[in-house]
């Protein structure tokens, strides 16, 4: 059979499922239906099918995986889990992280999984704990604050409090900037996590917190709707003022209306505002900088919260300015590790978070600079789809 018959009879079977399938769609293609793209949804679970269908002519013989060892997708439909893998959900050659364990459950931002009896960080894939017993059934709970376990000999479901296991976020969307936060300008969007009982978002943004808190779809203060974070702020926001906004999530029947957020610009600017670095066991990485600006000069002093590991200097001065930020890692055993830098500027703090990925050596590859005492090496990524490091 050609391939121009092989698409033909595809395109058959396809039609008829398709027909067949709207009658009582299942919630995989209520998801795809409604997702906007460039292509009708139609089109592309037509695609979707056909790729599926090439991997009829991979060497390996066709198997139906155990049913316990089932396929996961988090709630906003980033990351797919499938036995003791993580792959990003828009691009499954990626591989975001792999476990000691099959998967039997994950929350629904993504952020834990379950295993018969370990719970996973997915961030980092290490153990966070291990409990009691052995099982794959379990589930949580649609506010996220429960686990429930079936334990086969005593034939009874354990409950446990997610509180006492692990941090997990709700279905409701947590925003960005944090609520109450001090922020560094610019700030050009809003954004949040996802809900999985939203269609689209109706966002309202402003100085004044009651009118943020009545304002209607008529209001001025409604910045629009949208159907996928973020929302572009449609103009610059000014230093030192705090703005109001809020998110109310559209379903299929209603429109449940969200709290009031908060966060104040900060009359210091710092850049960048978050710092992601990577360091190899047992050595000292590269000290970095921090631009400091503002509007006009303002007079700040910061601190570390740990201050084992992270350094600054200065710790004090006027803007505008350079603050270098040092790392005595050396001694830290590879993992992920996370710090603040607090600037304290007139009766507010404003944070940067610090993230640091400290990594075992596993170089490759090893090359002398012809005139200056430098060695470059090449350390691979510890998962397919990852960064290496150039060290």
């Amino acid at each position: 059979m050609d391939e121009d018959e092989s698409q033909r009879l595809y395109g058959q079977a396809f039609d008829a499922w398709l027909q067949s399938e709207l009658d009582h769609p299942r919630e995989g293609v209520r998801r795809a239906l409604k997702r906007k793209t460039e292509s009708s949804p139609a089109e592309r679970l037509r695609q979707a099918g056909w790729e599926l269908l090439q991997w009829r002519d991979l060497l390996g013989a066709w198997r139906r995986d155990p049913f316990d060892t089932p396929l996961f997708l988090d709630g906003a439909e980033r990351w797919v889990f499938n036995k003791q893998q993580m792959f990003m959900a828009t691009n499954v050659s990626v591989l975001v992280n792999q476990f000691a364990n099959n998967i039997y459950g994950i929350s629904l931002d993504g952020s834990i999984a379950f295993g018969p009896t370990e719970v996973f960080n997915t961030v980092n894939g290490n153990t966070i704990t291990n409990l009691p017993f052995s099982t794959t059934v379990m589930t949580l709970s649609g506010d996220q604050k429960k686990l429930f376990r079936y334990q086969a000999s005593s034939a009874s479901v354990v409950i446990y409090d997610m509180a006492t296991i692990a941090s997990v976020s709700g279905p409701s969307p947590l925003p960005t900037p944090a609520d109450g936060a001090v922020v560094s300008l610019p700030v050009t969007n809003l954004s949040w996590t996802v809900s999985p009982l939203a269609l689209a978002y109706d966002v309202y943004f402003g100085t004044n917190q009651a009118q943020v808190a009545a304002a209607t779809s008529g209001s001025p203060l409604r910045l629009g709707r949208v159907t996928t974070p973020p929302q572009v702020l449609p103009v610059p926001l000014a230093p030192g003022v705090t703005y109001y906004w809020r998110l109310d999530v559209v379903g299929f029947s209603a429109t449940n209306t969200g709290p009031v957020w908060s966060f104040t610009t900060s009359t210091l600017s710092v850049n960048p505002a978050q710092i992601n670095y990577s360091a190899i066991a047992g050595y000292n990485p590269a000290s970095i900088s921090l631009s400091l600006t503002g509007a006009a000069p303002v007079a700040w002093s910061a601190t570390v919260t740990d201050a084992n590991w992270l350094s600054i200097s200065p710790s004090g001065g006027t803007s505008p300015g350079t603050v270098t930020v040092s790392f005595n890692t050396a001694a830290l055993a590879a993992g992920q590790y996370s710090n603040n830098i607090n600037f304290m500027v007139g009766g507010t703090t404003l944070a940067v978070p610090v993230s640091l990925a400290v990594k075992a050596l596993n170089i490759t590859k090893m090359a002398a600079h012809r005139q200056r005492p430098y060695l470059y090496a090449i350390q691979p990524p510890q998962l397919s789809g990852q960064s290496g490091l150039l060290l």
